[in-house]
C-alpha cells in the first residue's frame, strides 16, 4: 500500500487512516472500532450506522423502561383542601382525610377526626368524593362566661386524678392563708 501511495503520489497516512476505518467482515467492526469504541475522522462520508454493541446496549434500555413503566405512577399534584383516601396503619382500611399542606413528596392530610397526618403521596389516593371533617375539640369558655354561682370544686372535678392533690393544696391555701 505505502508503494502504491509513492506512486501515485498521496498521503500514506491518509491511506493507513483509511485502512484502520474499514471495517472487517467477520467481526463487523473496523480495527480503530475495536481499539477505540468508535469510529474515527476520516476522508470518507460515512453513513452512521449503529453498531451490533450500541444496538445491543439500547435494546437492554428498552428493556428496562417497559419493565420500569409498568409499575410507574404519574406523580401526584394535590392541592389544599382536596379530598383524599390515606393509608392510616398498613394493615387497617384506608380512610377519607383532606389535603391541609403539600409539597413534592409528602403531605398533611387532615382525617375526618380532624387529627392530622403526614403522609408519603405513595399511601395517598385522590377522589372526588366531599369529605366532611368534624371538629372534636371542646368548646371553651372564659372566665366572664362562667356563672358566678361555679364553685372552685367544681372547676376541679374536671382535672385528671394526678393533678387533683395539687389544685386541693391550693384551694386550702386560698381558703386558709395560715395553712402551708
Amino acid at each position: 500500500m505505502m508503494v502504491k501511495c509513492l506512486n501515485s503520489r498521496t498521503d500514506q497516512y491518509e491511506a493507513l487512516l483509511e485502512l484502520r476505518n474499514t471495517p472487517r467482515q467477520d467481526p463487523g467492526l473496523s480495527p480503530t472500532q475495536m481499539m477505540f469504541g468508535r469510529e474515527t475522522r476520516s476522508m470518507l462520508p460515512l453513513v452512521q450506522k449503529k453498531s451490533p454493541r450500541k444496538q445491543k446496549r439500547d435494546a437492554r434500555k428498552d428493556c428496562i423502561k417497559k419493565s420500569y413503566d409498568r409499575s410507574a405512577r404519574i406523580k401526584l399534584k394535590l392541592e389544599n383542601s382536596h379530598p383524599v383516601y390515606f393509608r392510616h396503619k398498613p394493615d387497617k382500611p384506608w380512610r377519607k382525610g383532606v389535603v391541609t399542606e403539600s409539597n413534592d413528596r409528602n403531605c398533611i392530610v387532615t382525617s375526618t377526626d380532624s387529627v392530622q397526618y403526614k403522609r408519603n403521596s405513595e399511601h395517598i389516593r385522590p377522589t372526588s368524593i366531599p369529605v366532611q371533617i368534624r371538629d372534636k375539640s371542646p368548646e371553651r369558655t372564659t372566665v366572664q362566661e362562667q356563672p358566678a354561682d361555679t364553685h372552685v370544686k367544681d372547676l376541679i372535678r374536671g382535672i385528671p386524678y394526678q393533678n387533683r392533690h395539687a389544685w386541693n393544696r391550693r384551694l386550702h391555701q386560698l381558703q386558709d392563708p395560715g395553712a402551708k
